[in-house]
């Protein structure tokens, strides 16, 4: 066997062949190649362009009651060998002090062949036609003066995964991604405001269609000089806040999303990103009844999409709220035994290299019945708030507060003054008991920079919902 020539399946069968020898419970391999290339202009600057390959496995093993973990780019059959060993010895050392042995949660084993439908690869599109919507991007960003920072950057990854397990499942995942960031600074009379954007899905080069990516641009550009204009938000306690789902997909990934992976709610993981305040409240009211949020990865188009995760369990709807009770996590095979739920598919990792983790693919609010124009018009005072910017969350995802791009004054039912410099807080359970209208317009967006992990593992996942309205406080900074 040699690095070139090996198939994806043929090194992960042959892990499974030396495992098999051993003494050990479970064995894992995900043979996987990828390539991303990705392209950033500042105004008319190409500031940085690469292409990235990298082949490998991970294998991940039960021995002695625990998990072992190796991985490796050395694809012969002596390294893959080696890579089995130290994966299992890694096991057995870490049962030495392990308390209780690892169980997984027991599933029929799937196997099937999945790709993602892809129109254009982004590899096929010629590099200078790639920079020049870029720069074009860039144009229409500098919306005024003063903008004086404009960023555009384009981002396709396709990747190949095969998936092995010794419990019978053969997965092989054929996937592809594109998404774009845009990006607009400002400054006037001492006053400096920014605004973003990041568009894309599962797919190629169609996801950033450059039609569609400069049309967005020109909004982000828009955005900054209105902001730049605009009053400073003045600080209203206790007031209705109508959502936008482009605000609201970054509240639902820090207070929904990363609350609900269940190795964070049994204590086991906290590293960027805390535990959850609702640890061992299954089947407790702890929003509205309009309420209902679910991680679903299965949905073709988003960031998100993932048919199978990295345990090759299928990926169905998991619900995490309904009707403001919650009712589950993000599990994996391990953790839904220790729940003695289903395994729904909720392993991720980076790459080969690195070991999965309980992760979001798409979590969202599920729509409700109100059409979003209803919801202003039965708003006496409020404030709208529309895309975000930047959260901050305490480490149990309790108190939480999340930045807007955009603050609209709300009165008596009418959209009326644009706010800069707001920032809306809350405490989560409040917040949830407080909702008490859900739009029938539900979206979900690309977070494409999402963390987790020590190492820092860093994926895309998709996080919506629809226009919502609930009680929270708003804090002016620019005042």
């Amino acid at each position: 066997m040699n690095d070139s020539g090996s198939s994806l399946q043929d090194i992960a069968e042959s892990i499974l062949d030396k495992a098999s020898k051993q003494t050990i419970s479970y064995c894992e391999a995900r043979a996987e190649e990828y390539s991303n290339e990705t392209l950033n202009v500042e105004g008319r600057l190409l500031k940085s362009s690469f292409n990235y390959l990298s082949k490998g496995v991970g294998i991940r093993v039960i021995a002695n009651g625990a998990w072992g973990f190796s991985s490796t780019t050395s694809l012969g059959k002596s390294s893959l060998e080696d890579a089995v060993d130290s994966a299992i010895k890694i096991a057995r050392s870490a049962g030495e002090k392990r308390k209780t042995p690892v169980e997984l949660r027991e599933i029929k084993p799937a196997c099937d062949e999945v790709s993602t439908k892809v129109d254009l690869r982004v590899g096929d599109v010629e590099f200078k036609d790639k920079v020049m919507s870029l720069i074009e991007c860039n144009k229409v960003l500098k919306a005024s003066d003063e903008v004086i920072k404009t960023s555009a950057a384009i981002v396709g990854v396709e990747s190949q995964k095969y998936i092995a397990t010794s419990d019978g499942a053969r997965i092989n995942f054929k996937h592809a991604m594109a998404f774009g960031t845009l990006s607009a600074i400002g400054f006037a009379s001492g006053v400096s405001e920014s605004a973003n954007l990041e568009v894309g899905g599962s797919g190629g080069y169609e996801a950033v269609e450059p039609g569609f990516l400069i049309e967005s641009a020109k909004d982000v550009g828009e955005r900054v000089k209105r902001l730049l204009n605009a009053k400073a938000c003045p600080t209203v306690n206790k007031t209705q806040i109508v959502m936008d789902p482009s605000y609201l997909a970054l509240l639902v990934h820090e207070i929904i999303g990363h609350p609900s992976e269940a190795d964070r709610v049994l204590g086991w993981e906290n590293a960027l990103g805390g535990s959850a305040w609702w640890q061992g409240m299954i089947g407790q009211q702890i929003g509205s009844r309009l309420l209902s949020a679910v991680d679903e990865g299965d949905i073709e188009g988003t960031l998100g999409y993932m048919p199978y995760d990295d345990e090759a369990v299928k990926s169905q709807r998991a619900y995490l709220i309904k009707n403001g009770i919650l009712v589950g996590h993000i599990q994996s095979r391990q953790t839904a035994e220790e729940f003695n739920t289903e395994a729904l598919g909720g392993m991720r990792s980076f790459s080969f290299s690195c070991a999965p983790l309980i992760r979001m693919s798409n979590t969202f609010i599920l729509g409700g019945d109100w059409k979003s124009e209803e919801i202003i018009n039965e708003t006496r005072n409020g404030i709208l708030v529309k895309y975000f910017l930047s959260p901050s969350i305490d480490d149990r995802r309790y108190r939480w507060a999340v930045t807007p791009q955009e603050a609209y004054q709300i009165k008596n039912g009418e959209v009326g003054e644009l706010y800069r410099d707001a920032v809306v807080m809350g405490i989560a359970p409040d917040f949830f008991k407080s909702i008490d209208a859900v739009g029938d317009d539900l979206s979900i967006f690309p977070v494409t920079g999402c963390g987790k992990g020590d190492p820092e593992q860093l994926i895309c996942v998709g996080n919506g919902g629809p226009t919502i309205r609930g009680t929270a406080n708003i804090v002016g900074r620019g005042e």
